[in-house]
């Protein structure tokens, strides 16, 4: 209980110095309405600057692990640069490599140098990002016929020895005519300034394994 009314009174002296805080501001505002506004507009101004420098290229790298966890394929193709895009060919061939994907839950988006500075964006026109997921795939045998799922078909083995040629075979039990695969991802993505927006340029693998 004790503990309880010290968390309470923290609550109310740091409302109180809040509010000598807007006091102060607003007293200052009165005597020099002019400095207050200069003041006011460069805070705004800076804080802008750096959520759109820093914040907002991270809603273009989670809107495309969204997309493709919804399998809204043409909203991630979109969130691609045209000459990252020209890996895959195609949005056809870039559909069937990320098909077997179910989804990409506890998403971490980190950017892991100094956001003191928004005006840096006028010297580098992109941004260095790390990406984490945990990845929830299925597939079946028609899948693993597909060259693009060379290597997931290595890593769908290992993880499930007992049923792998199963898969393969066609005769998995109990009507099953897929496997599921849940791993994790560590990735490296290079973001830069489209023309409308942000747009990842590329993605690096850093790590990755079985959960």
């Amino acid at each position: 209980m004790l503990n309880i009314i010290k968390e309470v009174k923290g609550w109310l002296e740091d409302f109180k110095a809040i509010l000598r805080l807007i006091v102060e501001l607003w007293t200052i505002a009165k005597g020099h309405p002019l400095l207050f506004a200069l003041v006011f507009l460069g805070f705004v101004t800076y804080f802008g600057m750096r959520w759109y420098v820093f914040e907002y290229p991270k809603g273009s790298i989670a809107e495309y692990y969204t997309a493709l966890s919804r399998k809204d394929f043409d909203k991630a193709w979109s969130c691609l640069a045209p000459d990252y895009q020209r890996r895959w060919h195609n949005e056809d061939q870039f559909k069937a490599g990320y098909h077997t994907l179910s989804s990409t839950p506890n998403l971490e988006i980190e950017f892991r140098y100094s956001t003191k500075n928004p005006l840096s964006w006028l010297i580098a026109s992109s941004r260095q990002y790390v990406v984490q997921y945990d990845a929830y795939e299925r597939f079946t045998r028609e899948d693993l016929e597909d060259p693009q799922q060379r290597e997931n078909k290595l890593w769908l083995e290992i993880a499930n020895p007992n049923g792998f040629q199963h898969l393969v075979d066609g005769t998995l039990k109990n009507g099953n005519d897929s496997l599921t695969m849940h791993r994790f991802f560590k990735e490296s993505i290079l973001v830069k300034r489209g023309d409308a927006r942000w747009v990842i340029a590329k993605i690096d693998r850093i790590q990755r394994g079985l959960k």
